[in-house]
């Protein structure tokens, strides 16, 4: 029997060539993967109709490298697009908790073997040309162990390279397929192991990221450590509390290990995300005024300028460092989602949709399902935005399917769901919900689930959720007890106890600020006639565009021009109140019919 490695395998539109480590359609065309992607696809193809389980994926496509069983669904993942398994899975099936089985029909060509073509091709030799091959084979031997020790000693810089460089593209997924190589080749490589938990965070998947700082070799070290190596450490600690929402902390040692070594980008940047997720923002500017001095066109600075730039309101300005950071042609995909998102807060929806379709664009470039989701999300915020709730619904469907990580589809459905609730969809957002509830039981997802069940009048389950996860409510800090009082608070409204529930609102609010929990404050409020109230919470949330684009319900946006219309208009204030409902139904110009109507 030929070796796996003298066999084309092939399937639908495609041939897998191991040998050539190609994977060619139909056409011709050569389909890029990354190093891992193909060595699965490899294991898939060559055990068709199997199922393969994790644990074998494991072992044999990330032989002695300790990474997270969440990498093997965003891998899966990368497959997939690329086999344009858009809709259905043709290719790959999902064995629910256990692995994968490749469930289309395969096909094999088998090829003549390296050393039958060898036997075949050479002549009877004489003697002396015998010994003059031996003396070459030996000079060749030679040389070839000098290169291949000089390439070994190369490979870690290399890699550590090639990953900078797919970071530099956007593409997190390439660069940790690339990181764990060089792990595989240097399992103490501390700085890489850094970088691997960092990417990880970024991308939520912080059971990975936990994984890689376990494997340090700096973590419990003591005594005189060098500057770059008590940097490390800091950075470890640092990733370490903001795994465990210990952001303060994590902050400090961020801004330590910077001290320690004022060149140490990676600190700063670090420094900035943190704090710009947790509206830290003086924090976040002083840190990347530091690392914009240092390189005026860092891509990851960059972005996060813009970041905290539109969530300051300030969308022109964000704009205006789009311009400056684009035009130096640094070609980092991410800017286009964040010029996306400030062209949303301005209303300028045709030129987000723009930025948004560009960021699509470069998913089909990278072969990535990150981008994608990233891109399906602007456009559903755009569509949200303009009141079109189905078409939402279809980016949001398209950015799901194309994700294996069970947290992740929980959490696209509790989107959905939120965003069904608010628009007086609750039936089919308690469908979305418990789907969520099935796929993940995260305590993070859980605080957001119970908030959806009460959204959408379930308060039942509502209740339920937070009781199942009140030992996790330590971990969660003030979501946890926000949520308890948001849920509390809508069912006392639904009740009638409007006061009460008035006051559990805004102890909601006061724990854990955000737009959602400010609007539903607000209506209660219109419901008890306190319109002056209504108007400051309705205003605080227009104000605060910037933040409710990033991290809110778009559509938050024109209802609450409307609703500001509405309390205006019951204070006698009728020219203010006109203009706001005029704003508000001018961005719902081409909204849902149904959804039209309630601002009718």
């Amino acid at each position: 029997m030929p070796k796996e490695a003298d066999i084309t395998y092939v399937f639908g539109h495609y041939k897998l060539i191991p040998l050539q480590r190609r994977l060619y359609s139909s056409d011709g065309a050569a389909v890029e993967l990354t190093v891992k992607a193909f060595d699965l696809l490899v294991l898939l193809v060559s055990r068709a109709q199997d199922l393969v389980t994790k644990d074998e994926i494991l072992n044999q496509v990330w032989p002695d490298v300790e990474i997270a069983e969440s990498n093997i669904t965003t891998t899966i993942s990368m497959i997939r697009r690329a086999l344009r398994e858009d809709t259905e899975h043709a290719y790959i099936e999902t064995v629910t908790k256990m692995g994968y089985r490749f469930v289309a029909t395969v096909a094999t060509e088998e090829h003549q073997s390296a050393s039958e073509h060898v036997q075949r091709g050479i002549p009877r030799l004489s003697t002396p040309w015998i010994a003059v091959l031996v003396v070459l084979l030996a000079v060749g031997i030679y040389a070839g162990i000098r290169h291949h020790r000089a390439a070994v000693n190369r490979a870690p810089d290399a890699l550590m390279s090639r990953a900078i460089r797919y970071e530099t593209q956007g593409n997190d997924q390439l660069a940790l397929d690339t990181l764990n190589e060089l792990l595989k080749e240097q399992p103490d490589n501390d700085e890489a192991r850094i970088k691997a938990a960092w990417l990880s965070h970024q991308d939520d998947r912080d059971d990975e990221a936990s994984s890689y700082l376990r494997g340090l070799k700096i973590a419990g070290a003591s005594g005189n450590l060098s500057a770059k190596m008590r940097g490390i450490q800091l950075k470890a600690e640092g990733i370490r509390l903001a795994l465990a929402e210990n952001n303060n902390e994590a902050i400090n040692k961020f801004k330590t290990a910077n001290d320690i070594d004022p060149t140490d980008i990676n600190a700063l940047i670090y420094q900035a995300e943190v704090a710009s997720d947790n509206g830290y923002l003086d924090v976040a500017n002083e840190a990347l005024d530091k690392c914009l001095r240092m390189k005026p066109v860092n891509i990851e600075c960059g972005y996060f300028r813009i970041q905290v730039l539109i969530y300051a309101g300030r969308f022109d300005d964000a704009l205006k460092e789009y311009d400056r950071l684009t035009k130096a042609d640094v070609g980092y995909p991410w800017f286009d989602e964040m010029a996306g998102y400030a062209e949303l807060a301005k209303d300028d929806t045709e030129t987000a949709k723009r930025d948004f379709l560009a960021l699509n664009d470069a998913s089909r470039r990278f072969n990535s399902t990150v981008h994608f989701r990233a891109a399906q999300d602007g456009l559903a915020a755009v569509d949200i935005y303009k009141g079109k709730l189905e078409a939402a619904s279809a980016q949001l469907a398209n950015a799901l399917i194309t994700s294996d990580s069970a947290y992740e589809q929980a959490d696209y459905y509790i989107e959905m769901a939120r965003i069904e609730s608010l628009h007086g969809k609750p039936i089919k957002a308690q469908a979305d919900l418990r789907k969520a509830a099935q796929l993940s039981d995260s305590p993070e997802l859980a605080v957001e689930l119970a908030k959806g069940f009460a959204m959408s009048g379930d308060y039942v389950d509502a209740r339920h959720v937070l009781e199942e996860h009140q030992n996790d409510s330590p971990r969660l800090g003030s979501e946890y007890p926000a949520a308890a009082q948001f849920v509390e608070g809508l069912e006392s409204i639904h009740e009638q106890h409007l006061q009460k529930g008035i006051d559990l609102l805004a102890g909601s609010a006061q724990e854990n600020p955000n737009p959602l929990t400010t609007y539903y404050l607000a209506l209660a409020e219109m419901q008890q006639k306190y319109w002056k109230r209504a108007v400051q919470h309705l205003d605080g949330i227009v104000n605060d565009r910037g933040t409710v684009v990033l991290d809110g319900v778009a559509s938050l946006i024109p209802l609450s021009e409307y609703n500001l219309g509405v309390c205006l208009k019951a204070t006698g204030k009728h020219p203010e109140a006109d203009e706001h409902r005029a704003l508000a139904l001018r961005i719902w110009e081409d909204a849902d019919p149904q959804l039209k109507m309630t601002m009718r």
